[in-house]
C-alpha cells in the first residue's frame, strides 16, 4: 500500500468537513488562496510544515492526507439525504464530506487489516416501497410482528449503522452503498423512536434506490417503505381502525415507533379521516409532544453497532489499541471514539 503520496482530494473533503472555505483556510494556513486552489486540484504542493500545520488547523492525522491508490470518486456519490427542504447548501456539504470520510476510514481499516464484512444483496428497485418491505420482511424472517430492535437487525445483516451528532437539525439521515463497502446508514442523534424511523427510512434508500439519481419522489418513496416495515398493514390494519387518540401511548409501546407515525400511517392507510388526524396532530402540539414524545424510556435499542464489533475483533486479534487503529483510519482518537 503506497502511503507517500499526498492526496490533493482528501485535503478539499477534510476542509469541507470542518466548513471552511478555501479563503478561511488559506489565511489560517498564511498562504495565498490561489495556492491551496491549486494544491486542490493537484497542481502545487505544500512543504512539510505546511502539512503539519494543515493537520492541526483540521484535526485530521498527517496520515490522512495520504491514501493508497483509490478512487476516491467512489465514496463521492450514491448518497440519500434524509433533510428539511430548506437545508442550507454549506450544511449538506459539510455532512457530505463528513460521511465521505466515514466510509474513506472504514475502507481504510479493512484494507490495511486484510479484514471485510460480506455484503448481502439488497437490491429491491424492482418493486414498490410497500412490497419492497414486505419482501425484506419475508428475506429476513421477521414476521409481521414488530420490530423489537432494529440497531441489532442491521447488524445482523452486515449494515453499518451509525448514530451521532450532526449539530443540525436540518439533517436526520444519510446512507450510501458502493462497491468497496457494505451499506452504511446514519442517523442524526435523536430520540430512539424516531431513530428507529430515520434507520428504516436510509434502509429504503439502500434497497430501492441504488443507483438511482435523486428526486423529490425517493424521500416519499422510503418513508413508505419504513412505515410498512415498522407497521406491516396486514397487522396495524385491525389496530388502527378508528384510532382513538388516547390508544397511542399503547399502540406507540407495542410498535415501536413515535406516535406521530402512528397517526401518519392510520391516515395514509385511511383508517382515520384527514380532520381526525389533524386534530390529533393539533393535540400533540398542544401537548409539547411534536419535538418530544413521553413513553421514550420503553423503547430499547442496541448500542453495539457492526462497526464497534469489527474494531474490537481487530484490537483482540492484532493486539493492537484503539488509538493505533484510529491512526490507521485516519481519524483521531476523539473522533473515532464517538463511531464506537
Amino acid at each position: 500500500m503506497q502511503e507517500d503520496k499526498f492526496h490533493p482530494e482528501l485535503l478539499k473533503i477534510a476542509r469541507e468537513s470542518r466548513s471552511l472555505s478555501q479563503t478561511d483556510l488559506a489565511k489560517k494556513l498564511e498562504i495565498p488562496q490561489v495556492l491551496l486552489s491549486r494544491v486542490e486540484n493537484g497542481n502545487s504542493s505544500l512543504n512539510e510544515f505546511q502539512q503539519e500545520k494543515l493537520s492541526f488547523l483540521l484535526g485530521y492525522p498527517k496520515s490522512f492526507f495520504y491514501s493508497f491508490d483509490i478512487d476516491i470518486n467512489t465514496f463521492n456519490e450514491c448518497f440519500s439525504f434524509h433533510r428539511k427542504k430548506t437545508t442550507p447548501k454549506s450544511i449538506e456539504q459539510q455532512l457530505n464530506a463528513k460521511f465521505k470520510i466515514l466510509q474513506l476510514s472504514i475502507f481504510k481499516i479493512f484494507k490495511e487489516f486484510s479484514f471485510s464484512v460480506p455484503s448481502q444483496e439488497l437490491n429491491l428497485s424492482n418493486l414498490s416501497p410497500n412490497n419492497a418491505a414486505i419482501e425484506l420482511r419475508k428475506s429476513w424472517n421477521l414476521g409481521v410482528g414488530p420490530i423489537n430492535d432494529l440497531s441489532l437487525l442491521l447488524k445482523r445483516n452486515n449494515i453499518f449503522a451509525f448514530n451521532f451528532d450532526f449539530f443540525t437539525s436540518h439533517i436526520d439521515g444519510v446512507s450510501t452503498k458502493n462497491k468497496y463497502l457494505p451499506p452504511v446508514i446514519c442517523a442524526n442523534y435523536q430520540s430512539t423512536d424516531r431513530l428507529r424511523f430515520t434507520f428504516a427510512h436510509e434502509l429504503g434508500h439502500i434497497v430501492l434506490h441504488q443507483n438511482t439519481f435523486p428526486t423529490e419522489d425517493i424521500e416519499e418513496e422510503a418513508n413508505q417503505f419504513a412505515a410498512e416495515l415498522l407497521l406491516p398493514e396486514i397487522s396495524v390494519k385491525d389496530e388502527l381502525r378508528n384510532l382513538k387518540f388516547s390508544r397511542l401511548p399503547a399502540l406507540k409501546q407495542r410498535w415501536k415507533v413515535s406516535m406521530s407515525s402512528i397517526i401518519y400511517r392510520a391516515k395514509e392507510l385511511n383508517l382515520i379521516s384527514t380532520e381526525t388526524a389533524s386534530s390529533y396532530f393539533m393535540r400533540l402540539n398542544q401537548l409539547g409532544y411534536r419535538k418530544k414524545e413521553p413513553y421514550n424510556e420503553s423503547i430499547k435499542e442496541s448500542e453495539g453497532t457492526l462497526f464497534k464489533d469489527v474494531v474490537d475483533h481487530i484490537s483482540l486479534s492484532k493486539s493492537i489499541s484503539v488509538k493505533e487503529i484510529s491512526q490507521k483510519a485516519g481519524l483521531s482518537l476523539r473522533e473515532f471514539n464517538q463511531l464506537l
